[in-house]
């Protein structure tokens, strides 16, 4: 790997964590803020919003975004030619959509109170849609995460700002999608206006090849998307009309726990994703090395995570939602168990876009969107938010053992079983340290789990040499941007 690569690549992911943290931060400023002020019920009616605008939204990326990012990575050129083609794509896509969130709402029964927040909060999602083909795909395809990080917060702060100021004037559900949408429409301006100074020199013309590349390229990965949009807001619908809107706060509230540390992967794959389309194509070896750093590295940092929020899930949810939500702990021991699963399945998932083998993401989602479905439908009935957490945690085996199967069977040998069974044992002895050191305080269990989890990746040589020095690297490049 060049010294460019070895400085490049960690300080992208830098970047990348960094903004993804500050973001989620303000995302549960935000969310903290709103399910305080709506109340159990009323923040299980936006939770049923989301859920379901995000459902019908999902056609607007398609796909297209991820493809967006390979394609101008390897031909930077043709960038403004891509986006513009790109975006007209999304315009077509926006009017489809359009007519499913009319549908949706005069085919199912549907609250007439939340009829136009549903509509608002739609349109603010088509436009977030058309905002990231040049805040992600552009960005992080010329590998410039600062501008994506920046623009990602200042959408997120500003959102919390308008909420904040429509709850101050009394705001209920209506005011705060309205306060949304702004946020979304301001965003996609500065989104725009930001990326078009960098390619403002090329020439672009309306192309249909382009437009018929793009799509059909992007057609697996988008098919994906839709399965994959099914299985993480499905349960969120099934339970809002099985089970009511308080169901779906309390589940709801545990989840948001869960979901805002998908930022950890979500970083990781969007600073891979580039570095390894190009490697791809020029080196095999530094494809198969990269690979297996990140998806080390990606691990180390979920398994800790996992178990100190399983062991105190009371104590974030205390702290972010309030008393209210107490019993979203018990939905929150189950669910939490899926992120380390998460991660390994983003970096898994990157692995095949990056290689051009993108079916197999749609089979992964087509089969987890089919069996989490069918778990909700058995599940939910009876054991109502704890069915749908645990809907969730089987869907997530279920998808990492498909991927790790399907990797297994090619050609190149990637050593996953090393790389995965060292930080596992980590864990396993960070878990025990924690419940044994419970006996005492939780402060000291706390502290004797760390130390464990990184005494056993040390003793176990988890880190190599190289690893541990283009962390160094890293250090000290960022100390000198300082």
């Amino acid at each position: 790997m060049s010294s460019t690569n070895k400085t490049r690549i960690p300080q992208n992911t830098l970047y990348l964590l960094t903004s993804q943290v500050a973001e989620k931060f303000v995302s549960l400023l935000f969310v903290s803020l709103v399910a305080r002020h709506l109340k159990t019920a009323g923040y299980g009616e936006l939770a049923f919003i989301f859920s379901s605008t995000y459902l019908l939204t999902i056609f607007m990326d398609f796909g297209i975004n991820t493809i967006l990012v390979r394609e101008i990575a390897r031909s930077r050129e043709k960038a403004k030619e891509f986006l513009f083609n790109a975006f007209i794509l999304k315009i077509y896509l926006a009017f489809f959509v359009l007519i499913l969130l009319f549908s949706f709402t005069k085919l199912t029964p549907f609250s007439p109170h939340i009829i136009i927040p549903f509509y608002i909060i739609g349109i603010a999602v088509i436009i977030t849609s058309m905002a990231e083909i040049f805040r992600s795909s552009y960005f992080i395809a010329v590998e410039n995460a600062l501008m994506k990080g920046l623009l990602t917060i200042s959408h997120r702060v500003t959102e919390l700002i308008f909420t904040f100021l429509s709850i101050l004037f009394g705001g209920g559900l209506l005011r705060i999608s309205t306060a949304i949408f702004l946020a979304s429409l301001l965003n996609f301006f500065f989104s725009f206006c930001l990326a078009r100074k960098d390619f403002h020199s090329q020439k672009s013309h309306l192309s249909l090849i382009t437009q018929r590349k793009i799509l059909l390229s992007s057609l697996p990965v988008g098919i994906g998307i839709v399965f994959l949009g099914i299985y993480n807001r499905i349960d969120t619908v099934m339970l809002s009309f099985m089970k009511g809107n308080v169901a779906v706060g309390i589940y709801n509230a545990a989840y948001r726990i869960m979901e805002v540390l998908v930022f950890i992967p979500a970083s990781l794959s969007g600073a891979l994703l580039p570095v390894l389309s190009r490697f791809f194509k020029s080196s095999p070896k530094k494809f198969r090395s990269t690979f297996i750093f990140y998806l080390k590295w990606g691990i180390i940092i979920a398994f800790p995570i996992a178990v100190i929020i399983g062991f105190f899930p009371q104590i974030f949810v205390r702290i972010i939602f309030g008393k209210a939500f107490f019993s979203s702990t018990k939905a929150l021991i189950i669910l939490i168990w899926t992120f380390p699963l998460i991660t390994l399945n983003y970096i898994l998932r990157t692995f095949f876009i990056a290689s051009d083998r993108e079916r197999m993401n749609l089979y992964f989602f087509l089969t987890g969107a089919i069996l989490n479905t069918g778990l909700n439908f058995l599940l939910i009935p009876r054991w109502s938010y704890k069915g749908a957490s645990t809907a969730t945690l089987l869907t997530e085996v279920w998808g990492t053992i498909f991927l790790l199967f399907v990797i297994s069977l090619s050609r190149e040998k990637h050593n996953l079983r090393e790389t995965l069974e060292k930080p596992l044992i980590a864990a396993m002895g960070m878990a025990c340290a924690i419940h044994y050191g419970m006996r005492i305080n939780n402060l000291f269990a706390f502290l004797a789990g760390c130390f464990s989890y990184f005494m056993l990746l040390l003793v176990q040589e988890t880190f190599t040499r190289e690893e541990l020095k283009a962390v160094k690297n890293l250090v000290v490049l960022r100390g000198k941007n300082l």
